[in-house]
């Protein structure tokens, strides 16, 4: 198994050891045996990373285990500050230092486990972080939105401002093939100078929310 705190290259302040990276990781590795957690202070893109890691992976011999493609093991990579984050058709993902959850999580995949992936993520996000649906739902392909009120029962949320976003990347290595799976969410306001009116923050929905219990309840 791997150690989740050994695996960090630069860590996190000491005022955040490690974004409760062991606890998740003991929590998860059940699920995804070989599952290794990293959070940086900074860095570009986590998808780019995971990508690049991805592609210019050596093959490691013997070990076969359960829970992933070959050799390929899951990772989950945590940019406390992303600087060049990237949504769908190249676009710019901005996101304040402290303020926003951004993460990515490269899952070795089957092809029979490609199908609807991206929906599928899409919703386990909104229900982790909106249970019941009452606020927070997808645009397709990839935006989470917030609803400006609570709607009655039975009623879908009038989407409205951008909570978040999702991008999704395939990446072959040899044979094999892996996700990386991208996500976004705006936890804290922006401040006022730098805010955008068609943003929404999870403290909205959940004014206890900060990025580390937004990651932990995804």
């Amino acid at each position: 198994m791997t150690d989740p705190q050994a695996s960090s290259r630069h860590p996190a302040s000491s005022a955040r050891p490690h974004w409760g990276a062991e606890a998740l990781w003991q929590a998860l590795v059940p699920l995804l045996p070989g599952l290794s957690i990293e959070v940086v202070q900074s860095m570009g893109s986590t998808n780019s990373e995971l990508t690049d890691r991805l592609r210019n992976a050596s093959r490691l011999p013997g070990d076969r285990r359960e829970g992933r493609v070959n050799d390929l093991f899951p990772q989950l990579l945590v940019a406390i500050d992303q600087t060049a984050g990237r949504g769908r058709l190249g676009r710019h993902w901005h996101s304040t230092p402290g303020s926003s959850l951004t993460f990515s999580l490269a899952l070795p995949l089957v092809r029979a486990d490609w199908s609807g992936l991206s929906l599928a993520v899409g919703l386990a996000v909104a229900e982790a972080l909106d249970p019941g649906g009452r606020r927070l739902g997808l645009k397709w392909p990839n935006d989470l939105l917030l609803a400006e009120t609570d709607v009655p029962d039975g009623r879908a949320p009038r989407l409205g401002r951008k909570l978040g976003g999702i991008l999704i990347e395939s990446v072959s290595v040899g044979a094999q093939r892996a996700a990386v799976i991208g996500i976004g969410i705006n936890v804290l306001p922006q401040p006022a100078a730098e805010a955008d009116y068609g943003t929404a923050a999870l403290t909205e929905l959940w004014p206890e929310a900060t990025p580390q219990e937004a990651l932990a309840r995804i």
